[in-house]
């Protein structure tokens, strides 16, 4: 019988993983691009996503092939309540290039996500922004780093003081629930930013360069590393409406729990 991976070992290969296919995307950016639409005008995919995924999905294949992956680039249409169900196991949750419109038009502003969920809970996920060099990688009962140095607890922040991030969904209606959620803030916070990369957002959460993150569309892949940072540093990630986040839920507002609590008083949620 085959012994269980540790924490460790799953959380050194998804570091791996995202730094591999990050490498990848680093070397083509600013290169020519064959841009194609996967679900419409606004959901984009590239020949360099494609590359950075097969090398990702090598080195954690080379060392669990029994385990599942759910992969942007070969997952499948989205389930039509938009929830995504996680089976028992281990399962891999991949994004090569999150923020793959900003890859396309040389922002720099892009990143690799490598998950690692079991029964359904993100427990380990690395997130790496190859044109910075950064690593977050984080674990349960291990903390989260950035470039090896332990990230500290997110700090509680009052609305007022706080710098919330915002993307928009490909779907027009959430894009208007979005719209909502920043008419209802505009005015309580200090401001507002669109990074065009959620899995970043989430990172810049943990990392306290934001206080909020919030995206009414999001996907497994975009947020199973993300979550493990959020929660390991005492932050917590709710729906929109106010209650709990499961995770397969595409909406999600991420923060300190008390500003979470204040902004539900300010949206009267």
């Amino acid at each position: 019988m085959t012994a269980s991976p540790s924490l460790t070992d799953l959380l050194q290969t998804a570091e791996e993983a995202a730094r591999v296919a990050g490498e990848i995307a680093r070397q083509q950016y600013r290169q020519p691009q064959n841009i194609r639409q996967k679900n419409g005008i606004r959901d984009l995919v590239t020949d360099t996503d494609v590359k950075a995924q097969v090398a990702a999905l090598d080195v954690i294949r080379a060392r669990y092939p029994d385990h599942t992956i759910l992969a942007e680039e070969s997952a499948g249409p989205e389930p039509a309540d938009g929830v995504w169900t996680v089976g028992e196991g281990i399962t891999w949750a991949v994004d090569p290039i999150d923020g793959t419109t900003n890859f396309t038009l040389n922002l720099p502003m892009f990143c690799t996500s490598v998950g690692v969920v079991q029964d359904g809970v993100p427990i380990a996920g690395a997130i790496y922004d190859p044109l910075r060099d950064e690593l977050f990688g984080g674990a349960y009962g291990h903390g989260a780093w950035l470039n090896g140095e332990r990230l500290p607890a997110v700090v509680e922040r009052p609305l007022n003081e706080a710098v919330i991030a915002v993307d928009w969904s490909h779907e027009l209606a959430r894009r208007q629930q979005i719209i909502e959620t920043v008419d209802g803030l505009a005015h309580h916070c200090r401001t507002l930013r669109a990074l065009g990369s959620a899995v970043l957002g989430l990172a810049y959460v943990a990392a306290g360069r934001l206080h909020l993150y919030a995206n009414f569309g999001l996907k497994p892949w975009d947020s199973a590393a993300g979550a493990v940072l959020i929660h390991v540093l005492g932050g917590e990630i709710r729906r929109s409406d106010g209650k709990p986040w499961t995770f397969g839920e595409s909406w999600l507002m991420a923060g300190h729990p008390a500003l979470l609590d204040e902004i539900g008083q300010v949206l009267d949620r």
